[in-house]
């Protein structure tokens, strides 16, 4: 998270990251990304 603060849901689980923080969202697990405001990302996709 660059900016902001969201709440990255990921298997049922929800977390919330703020800026200067990360997580990580392993594959094949459903995810949705929720926000009360402005924020910026980064995703980076490696298999």
């Amino acid at each position: 998270m660059l900016d902001g603060e969201a709440e990255v849901i990921t298997g049922g689980r929800f977390p919330a990251v703020a800026a200067d923080g990360m997580i990580i969202m392993p594959a094949g697990i459903s995810h949705a990304v929720s926000a009360g405001g402005l924020f910026k990302m980064t995703l980076i996709l490696a298999k």
